[in-house]
């Protein structure tokens, strides 16, 4: 679980723009498997 949140934070730093589609695009599969 704190793999989804070091993910997160990951994106976050990365860009705060794209950081939402992204995690969109990643996670939403990501919890849906899960």
């Amino acid at each position: 679980m704190y793999i989804y949140y070091t993910f997160f934070i990951f994106i976050d730093k990365a860009s705060m723009k794209n950081s939402e589609s992204l995690l969109q695009a990643i996670i939403m599969p990501l919890l849906q498997n899960c």
